[in-house]
C-alpha cells in the first residue's frame, strides 16, 4: 500500500508537470492574443462591428504610483544630505532564508494515467474527463521537451 506522504509526492509531481505544460501552453497563447490583438489595433480606427464581432481602440490615462527606488532618487536629488542616508538604505541588501521542498521521481519510476487523472479531478473534470484529456496533455508536453525527470522544487516560505 502506498504511504500517505508518497501519494502526497505522487500527487505533487503530476500536478507540477501538468503545471508546467499547461503554464507553456499559456504563455504561448498569451503572446498570440497580445500579438493578435496589436495586429487588430493597428487595423481599426475608432471601432469595428460586423454581424458576429466587435472591436474598439480605447485609450485611457490612469495616474500611476512611482515605484520606490525612484522616489529615493528624486528625494536624493532634492535633499542630498539625507537622500545619501536614504539611498545607503535603498541599496542595502538584507540576508533572507529561502525554504525549499525539492521533489522528483526515482529512476526508473514514472507516474501512472491515473495519478495524473486523480489531480485532474480534483480540479473538477470528470474521471471520464480527465482519462481523455490526459493523452492530448501528455503528448504536448512532450512536444514542448520539458524535462521529465528531473528534481524539482518550490518554494515554500
Amino acid at each position: 500500500m502506498t504511504s500517505n506522504i508518497e501519494q502526497r509526492v505522487i500527487n505533487l509531481i503530476a500536478v507540477d508537470r501538468l503545471d508546467i505544460s499547461l503554464s507553456s501552453m499559456h504563455q504561448k497563447l498569451a503572446r498570440k492574443r497580445k500579438g493578435l490583438a496589436g495586429n487588430v489595433a493597428d487595423d481599426i480606427v475608432g471601432s469595428y462591428s460586423s454581424d458576429r464581432v466587435f472591436a474598439e481602440v480605447i485609450t485611457e490615462e490612469n495616474k500611476k504610483a512611482r515605484g520606490y527606488v525612484e522616489g529615493a532618487q528624486e528625494f536624493a536629488r532634492q535633499y542630498p544630505k539625507y537622500g545619501k542616508i536614504l539611498m545607503g538604505f535603498v541599496e542595502q541588501k538584507r540576508v533572507e532564508k529561502d525554504k525549499y521542498l525539492e521533489f522528483g521521481m526515482n529512476d526508473g519510476k514514472k507516474l501512472s494515467s491515473t495519478d495524473y487523472a486523480k489531480v485532474m479531478t480534483d480540479l473538477g473534470l470528470t474521471q471520464k474527463q480527465a482519462i481523455n484529456m490526459y493523452p492530448a496533455i501528455a503528448e504536448a508536453s512532450r512536444k514542448l521537451q520539458k524535462a521529465r525527470y528531473e528534481t524539482r522544487s518550490v518554494l515554500l516560505d
